[in-house]
C-alpha cells in the first residue's frame, strides 16, 4: 500500500487493476477518493474517460491489462527544459512556425518521448536528442500528408540530402528552402558540441539506414502496395527510428568509448530482444491511427492482411508474442544481474538504459502524448474530459 499511495493516481489505479481485476466496480468514487487521495470528482472523469476508450489498447494499457512491466518508466528531470529549448530551435529555423503547430506540438508532449528514453543523458545531449527526434517526427508527419505519388519524391530527396551533408567534404548550401535539410545541416554540425566524435560513424551508419528503408515504405505507399509479413519485419526497426533510438543509448552513457563500445557489442541479444519489444507495443498502440491513413506498415495490419485474422486475433496474436519475448528478455538480463560485480557497471548501466527504452515507448504512448488515442467514439468529449489530465 506504501507503493500505491507514492504513484500518481492514474499509475496506481493500473497498478492496482492488474492485482485486483474490476476492483474500482467494487469500490465506489468515495471510496476511490480516499484510497487515492484525490477529489471524487477527479475520479468521477478518470473513470467516465476509461470508460470512453475502454475498447481500445490505450485504456488496456492505463488499466494494467497488456503491456505490463516489473520494471519503471522515467522522466528526465529536465524535460520541461528540454521541451522549451526544443521549441525555440524549431521556431527559430521555421520547422514550427504557427501558433497553432507549436500548440499542437507541445500538447502532444512530442519531445516527452527522447526524455523517456534516455531518462539519464545529460542536459547538452538530451536537448541534441530532443531536436532529432523532434526533426524525426515533423519530417514523417509531413510525408504522411503528402499525396499519393509524392512521397517517394520526398525521400529521395532527404536521403540524398542528408547523405550529401554526413559527407566529410559536404560544402554548405548557400541558401536552402528546404526546412528539413536545412534542419538536419544544423544539427549535424551542432553534434560536434556534444565531445562524442567517436559515435559519429555509428550515429551517419544509423541515419542512413533509416533514409533507405523510409524510401521502402514511400515507394510501398506511393505504388499501394503491401508488403510481405517477412519483409516488414526486416525492414521495421529502421524505418520506424526504432533501431536508431536503441543505438543512441552508447551516446548518453558516462564511460571511455572503447570500453563503452565493446559493452554495448556484449549485449546483443538483449537489445535484439528489447527492440522486438517495443515494436510489438508500437504496432499495437499505433494500429488505429495508422489504420486511418490506410498505411499497412503496421504487424497487426499485416496479420490481418497477409494471414487472414480479425483484428481481435492480431491483436491477441502479437500480446502472445510480446509476453513470451518479454519473459526471454528478463531471463537473458537476469544473466548479467544475477552475480554482479563492480566491474560489470557499464552493462548494468546499459541494461536499465534498455529498460528506459521498453517502458518509456509505452508510456509515452499511453500517458504523455494524444497521438494514439481513439478518435470516433472521442470526437465530441475528448477534449473536454482531458483538460481533467495533466499529461
Amino acid at each position: 500500500m506504501v507503493l500505491i499511495s507514492q504513484k500518481h493516481y492514474k499509475d496506481a489505479y493500473a497498478l492496482l487493476n492488474r492485482y485486483f481485476n474490476g476492483f474500482f466496480r467494487i469500490l465506489n468514487p468515495d471510496q476511490l477518493a480516499q484510497l487515492f487521495k484525490v477529489d471524487k470528482r477527479t475520479i468521477s472523469r478518470h473513470n467516465k474517460y476509461l470508460h470512453q476508450i475502454k475498447e481500445s489498447p490505450v485504456a488496456k494499457v492505463k488499466m494494467g491489462e497488456i503491456l505490463n512491466y516489473d520494471f519503471f518508466s522515467s522522466l528526465h528531470l529536465e524535460a520541461g527544459l528540454i521541451t522549451n529549448k526544443v521549441v525555440a530551435w524549431l521556431k527559430s529555423h521555421q520547422l514550427l512556425e504557427s501558433p497553432r503547430q507549436i500548440r499542437n506540438f507541445r500538447e502532444n508532449k512530442m519531445t516527452y518521448l527522447a526524455a523517456r528514453l534516455y531518462p539519464e543523458a545529460s542536459l547538452q545531449k538530451s536537448i541534441w536528442i530532443g531536436k532529432l527526434y523532434a526533426w524525426l517526427f515533423l519530417m514523417d508527419d509531413y510525408a504522411d500528408r503528402l499525396p499519393k505519388g509524392q512521397k517517394l519524391k520526398f525521400w529521395a530527396v532527404m536521403e540524398e540530402s542528408v547523405g550529401n551533408i554526413m559527407d566529410p567534404f559536404y560544402q554548405a548550401y548557400l541558401v536552402n528552402e528546404n526546412i528539413f535539410i536545412r534542419g538536419f545541416e544544423i544539427l549535424w554540425k551542432d553534434f560536434a558540441m556534444l565531445k562524442s566524435e567517436w559515435y559519429r560513424d555509428t550515429l551517419k551508419s544509423e541515419i542512413e539506414q533509416y533514409m533507405v528503408a523510409n524510401l521502402w515504405e514511400a515507394k510501398n505507399r506511393d505504388f499501394d502496395k503491401i508488403p510481405p509479413l517477412e519483409e516488414y519485419l526486416n525492414k521495421r526497426p529502421y524505418f520506424s527510428g526504432g533501431r536508431l533510438a536503441l543505438e543512441l543509448i552508447p551516446l548518453c552513457i558516462h564511460g571511455k568509448p572503447e570500453e563503452i563500445q565493446y559493452a554495448w557489442g556484449m549485449l546483443e541479444a538483449p537489445r535484439k530482444l528489447a527492440a522486438e519489444l517495443i515494436f510489438i507495443s508500437n504496432d499495437i498502440l499505433s494500429y488505429q491511427k495508422e489504420a486511418e491513413i490506410s498505411d499497412f506498415h503496421n504487424w497487426v495490419a499485416l496479420l490481418m492482411e497477409n494471414q487472414k485474422m480479425d483484428k481481435d486475433g492480431a491483436m491477441q496474436t502479437l500480446l502472445l508474442r510480446h509476453d513470451k519475448v518479454l519473459r526471454t528478455f528478463e531471463s537473458k538480463i537476469r544473466l548479467y544481474t544475477a552475480n554482479y560485480k563492480p566491474e560489470d557497471s557499464l552493462n548494468l548501466s546499459m541494461i536499465k538504459n534498455l529498460k528506459f527504452q521498453v517502458s518509456g515507448a509505452v508510456t509515452w504512448s499511453v500517458e504523455d502524448t494524444k497521438r494514439y488515442l481513439p478518435k470516433e467514439k472521442l470526437a465530441n468529449t475528448i477534449a473536454r474530459i482531458e483538460k481533467s489530465f495533466k499529461y
